[in-house]
C-alpha cells in the first residue's frame, strides 16, 4: 500500500470518528458534510466557493493509490475528459462511468451540460433515477390509511463515491415486504454441481443465439463467486465479485434460469433442475434486479439480465404483453450511452464489444417485436446511433488481436458471431421495409421492386455467410462460445450436413430471415387487389418457403437445443394467415396443393398449450406451462376457424386433422428431414403428413422445396 501524501498544515482536521468505508472527499467537503465530485486538482464545490481544495489522508485502503492526478482519476473522469477534449467531435455527448458496471449518458443538449463542474453534473446523473417507481418499491407494504410520514426511497439512489458498502446500503428493510433478501437469495441457489450443468446448457443453447456476454470474463466471475460462496455464511457481507459487481447476482440467476428452460427434454434438465426450482429462479430474478437498483440505476450486467430474461419469454401470440419490455430497455440503453460506440470514449475493447452486443441485440428485438405486435418501431431511425456491428472475433482474442480484412486465420473467427451478424444484417434490411410499410405513403409497384433489390442484396450476403459458416465449422477449434462445435467422433474433413445438425440449423435460420423479409414486403400488398395481382405469383412461393423451413426447424429432434427460439418465441402466424386466405380466394391455383400440404403439417404440430411447441417429443418447458396462454389459443383458434371454412370449400373434412396423433407426427419428422435434406444449402425438403384426403388426392407424397418456384 502506497504511503499517503501528507496533509498540508492549513488543511482542515480530519474527523476523529473511525469510518466503516474510505472517504475520497476533499477536506473542505468532508468538513461541510457535502458531496464531493473528487475532481483534481480542485473539486467543483471548492472552485465555486473559491476555497483551497486539499485531499487529505485516509486510514483505509484506497481503491486507487495516490499518485499523479492524471493516473489517479476514476474511469468516470477519464472518460468524461476524453469526451470533452475532442473539440471537433463535440456531438459525442457526455458519458460517466461508475464502478460495478454502471454508466450514465446525456447529450450536449442537457441543461446541466452547460457547466459540468459548476452544476455538479456527475453527482446529478447518478442521483436521478431513470424511472419514478419509488411508490411501487418502498410504499407497497405501507398502509395508505395511516397518516404516518413516509421516508423517501434511498436504495436506488446512485453515488459517485466507490461502491464498497453497496449491499449494506440496500438492506432487505429498504425493499418491499415480499421481496427476497440477499441472504435468502443466496441460500436458495441450487447446488454448485447443478448450476454448472445448467450453465453449460446456457453456453450451448442460449448464448449462441443471444451472445451478450463476454464469456471468458463472466466465467472468471462465475468461478470467483462459487469460491466465495462455499465459505459464505448467512449474515456475512458479500465479498469478492458481488462487492465489485453487485449486478452479477441477477445476471447469474438469469443465466441459470434461461439455461434451464432452453432444454425441455424431461431426461435432460428436469432431473437436475425441477420445474419448481425453475419457477423459484424466475421469481428471484426481479427481486435481485430490484436489489441492485434496476432500472433506476442500471448497470451493464443488470441490463443484460433484463434482456436475457425477457427475450426468452417472448411469445408472438402475446405480442403486447411479452414485447413491451423493449421500450423500457431502449430508454435504459440510451441513458447508459450504448447507442454511442465505446471507442468514442476510450473504453477498453471488451467493454466496447459488450456494449455493441447489447445495442445490436436490442435493435434486432425492436424489429422482431414490431413485426409481431404490428406497432411502429421504437427506434424509427438509426441515424442517432453510431454504434458499430458486433465483431466476429472469438471472445478470447478480443483486446489481443486486431481483426482486419487481410487476416486469413480462421481459428480466431467464431461461427457463432458469423450467424449473429447475419441475423442482425437481416433485421437491418427488414427495418427499412417496416419504415416503408409504416409510412403514410401508399406502397407502389416501383417501391416494391426497389425493396426487392435490397432483399436480393441481402440474399447474396446471406449465401456468402452460409458458405463461411460451413467452411468455418470444419476448421473450428474448441471454444466456450462456439455454436457449431463438431462431435469428437466426426472427422472435420468428412463431416456432412446430415451429421452436423447444428450447422444446418444455422443455415436454416439465416435462410428463414431472408424469407421473412420477403413476407413482410408482400403481405401488406394483399389489400390492393391490382397490386397483389401483379405480385402474387412471386409472393406466394415465399410464404411457402418460409413455412417449409419453419416446419423443419421446429420438428427436427436434433434442433431441440435451439427450438426455444423457433417455435418457442416466434410462431408462423403471418404465413399461415396469408396461405389460408389465398387458398380461399384461389382454391384451384397452381400453388394450392403445396399450400394445403404445408398447412396440414403446420396445424398437426399444435400442442396441448394451443400453440406449436418445441421439440419432436412434444415436451414443453416451464414458460409454456406457467399458465394457459390465452393469446395463443385465441390466435390459433381464429386460424383454425378460417382453415375449416377453406377445407369445406375444397370439399375436405377439416376434422380429420385433429384426430391425428401429434406424437407420431413428431417422431417421424426427424428421419424425414435427415433423409430428404439435399447437400445444397438452398434446398430443404420434408415429407408431408398423410391424412385420408391426401393419400387419395393428387398431392400425396408431395415434395416441398424451400426455394420459391421460378
Amino acid at each position: 500500500m502506497a504511503a499517503p501524501a501528507p496533509s498540508p498544515t492549513n488543511a482542515p482536521k480530519s474527523s476523529s470518528i473511525r469510518r466503516s468505508r474510505p472517504s475520497y472527499r476533499c477536506e473542505s467537503c468532508r468538513g461541510r458534510r457535502v458531496k464531493c465530485d473528487q475532481t483534481r486538482p480542485k473539486c467543483s464545490n471548492c472552485a465555486r466557493n473559491e476555497v483551497e481544495c486539499v485531499y487529505g489522508e485516509t486510514n483505509l485502503k484506497r481503491k486507487d493509490p495516490p499518485g499523479d492526478a492524471a493516473t489517479n482519476e476514476s474511469p468516470a473522469k477519464v472518460v468524461r475528459r476524453n469526451g470533452e477534449g475532442k473539440e471537433t467531435q463535440s456531438n459525442h455527448g457526455y458519458l460517466l462511468l461508475q464502478n460495478g458496471g454502471r454508466s450514465r449518458y446525456i447529450e450536449n443538449t442537457f441543461w446541466a451540460s452547460v457547466d459540468v463542474e459548476g452544476l455538479e453534473l456527475d453527482t446529478l446523473l447518478f442521483d436521478l433515477p431513470l424511472f419514478p417507481l419509488e411508490g411501487i418499491c418502498c410504499a407497497a407494504g405501507k398502509d395508505v390509511d395511516n397518516h404516518a410520514s413516509s421516508t423517501p426511497c434511498h436504495h436506488y439512489i446512485g453515488t459517485t463515491e466507490p461502491n464498497f458498502s453497496f449491499w449494506a446500503s440496500r438492506r432487505p428493510t429498504a425493499l418491499r415486504a415480499d421481496a427476497h433478501s440477499l441472504a435468502s437469495t443466496l441460500s436458495k441457489l441450487p447446488p454448485r454441481e447443478t448450476c454448472d450443468y445448467v450453465y453449460e446448457h446456457f453456453v450451448e443453447s442460449v448464448h449462441p443465439l443471444i451472445p451478450l456476454l463476454h464469456l471468458p470474463t463472466f466465467d472468471r466471475q462465475y468461478r470467483r463467486f462459487w469460491d466465495w460462496h462455499k465459505t459464505w455464511t448467512v449474515g456475512d457481507a458479500p465479498d469478492g465479485v458481488l462487492a465489485e459487481y453487485p449486478s452479477f447476482l441477477p445476471l447469474l440467476l438469469t443465466v441459470l434460469f434461461t439455461g434451464s428452460i432452453a432444454r425441455s427434454t424431461p431426461d435432460a434438465v428436469s432431473m437436475y433442475l425441477p420445474i419448481e426450482t425453475q419457477k423459484m429462479l424466475y421469481y428471484m430474478i426481479p427481486a435481485a434486479l430490484s436489489m441492485v437498483g434496476f432500472p433506476h440505476s442500471p448497470s451493464l450486467y443488470s441490463l443484460i439480465a433484463f434482456l436475457l430474461l425477457n427475450s426468452m419469454l417472448i411469445r408472438e401470440e402475446e405480442s403486447l404483453s411479452s414485447c413491451s419490455f423493449v421500450a423500457v430497455a431502449f430508454r435504459v440503453c440510451q441513458a447508459m450511452g450504448l447507442h454511442k460506440d465505446g471507442t468514442d470514449f476510450g473504453l477498453d475493447e471488451v467493454q466496447v464489444e459488450e456494449r455493441r452486443r447489447v445495442w445490436c441485440h436490442l435493435m434486432h428485438l425492436d424489429v422482431m417485436t414490431s413485426i409481431v405486435s404490428g406497432l411502429p418501431l421504437v427506434a424509427s431511425s438509426e441515424m442517432f446511433s453510431n454504434t458499430q456491428m458486433i465483431r466476429e472475433l472469438r471472445d478470447e482474442y478480443i483486446g489481443k488481436v486486431d481483426l482486419t480484412d487481410d487476416i486469413d486465420n480462421d481459428s480466431i473467427i467464431d461461427p457463432n458471431y458469423i450467424l449473429t451478424a447475419g441475423r442482425y444484417d437481416s433485421t437491418s434490411c427488414i427495418r427499412s421495409i417496416l419504415l416503408q410499410q409504416f409510412s403514410p405513403r401508399p406502397v407502389s409497384l416501383v417501391c416494391v421492386n426497389n425493396i426487392e433489390k435490397r432483399i436480393k442484396e441481402l440474399q447474396v450476403r446471406t449465401k456468402e455467410r452460409i458458405k463461411r459458416l460451413s467452411l468455418q465449422s470444419y476448421k473450428e477449434q474448441s471454444s466456450p462460445s462456439s455454436l457449431l462445435n463438431l462431435s469428437p467422433s466426426v472427422s472435420s474433413n468428412n463431416v456432412s450436413e446430415a451429421s452436423n445438425p447444428r450447422v444446418r440449423w444455422g443455415k436454416d435460420l439465416l435462410s428463414l430471415m431472408v424469407e421473412k423479409a420477403y413476407c413482410l414486403l408482400y403481405q401488406p400488398t394483399m389489400r390492393d387487389s391490382n397490386l397483389w395481382m401483379e405480385l402474387r405469383a412471386r409472393a406466394i412461393p415465399r410464404f411457402q418457403s418460409f413455412l417449409s423451413i419453419f416446419i423443419d426447424m421446429c420438428t427436427a429432434e436434433s434442433y431441440l437445443n435451439y427450438q426455444w427460439l423457433y417455435p418457442g418465441a416466434y410462431q408462423p402466424l403471418q404465413p399461415v394467415a396469408v396461405l389460408l386466405t389465398d387458398l380461399w380466394k384461389n382454391p384451384q391455383s397452381l400453388e394450392a396443393s403445396k399450400s394445403r400440404a404445408l398447412l396440414e403439417k403446420t396445424f398437426s404440430l399444435l400442442g396441448p398449450e394451443g400453440r406449436i411447441t418445441n421439440g419432436a417429443s412434444r415436451a414443453s418447458c416451464w414458460p409454456d406451462q406457467r399458465y394457459t396462454s390465452v393469446g395463443a389459443k385465441q390466435a390459433w383458434m381464429r386460424l383454425e376457424k378460417l382453415r375449416s371454412k377453406v377445407w369445406q370449400k375444397l370439399g375436405l373434412d377439416h376434422r380429420v386433422l385433429w384426430m391425428k396423433s401429434i406424437r407420431q407426427t413428431g417422431q417421424q419428422s426427424e428421419s424425414v428431414v435427415t433423409a430428404a435434406r439435399s447437400a445444397s444449402t438452398s434446398q430443404v425438403t420434408t415429407q408431408q403428413p398423410q391424412s385420408s384426403e391426401q393419400s387419395e388426392g393428387p398431392d400425396a407424397n408431395l415434395s416441398l422445396s424451400a426455394e420459391p418456384q421460378k
